[in-house]
């Protein structure tokens, strides 16, 4: 099954570093791209982790909390500048929920190195 992430949700929460998804039902993942959007600020994505939960009957926002109920999939390293993020599985990941977790860089720290 192919389709934007929108259209698969039933639920969705985000903090300041993370996404995190209730899918409509469990999904087998092949590839996972994201559309890196401007940030407020002078913030850089560096690097991003992807972890998936099949726990069901869970609050979202006790999810979003509480890594342990999560497991952690694969991290990419985003370079700068890079505005689309494509993570390809060698084997599919099933999961009823995804959370996304992005680490940051100031660019003006970048930018003076």
């Amino acid at each position: 099954m192919t389709g934007r992430l929108q259209d698969l949700k039933v639920e969705a929460r985000s903090t300041d570093s993370c996404l995190v998804y209730r899918l409509n039902q469990s999904l087998q993942i092949k590839q996972l791209q994201l559309i890196q959007e401007q940030f407020r600020g002078n913030k850089v994505i560096k690097e991003v982790t992807l972890f998936v939960s099949n726990k069901q009957g869970i609050d979202l926002n006790e999810m979003k909390n509480n890594l342990a109920l999560w497991q952690r999939v694969t991290t990419v390293d985003v370079e700068p500048g890079q505005r689309q993020i494509l993570i390809d599985f060698t084997l599919p990941v099933t999961a009823q929920s995804l959370l996304v977790q992005f680490s940051t860089s100031n660019t003006s720290k970048i930018m003076h190195k």
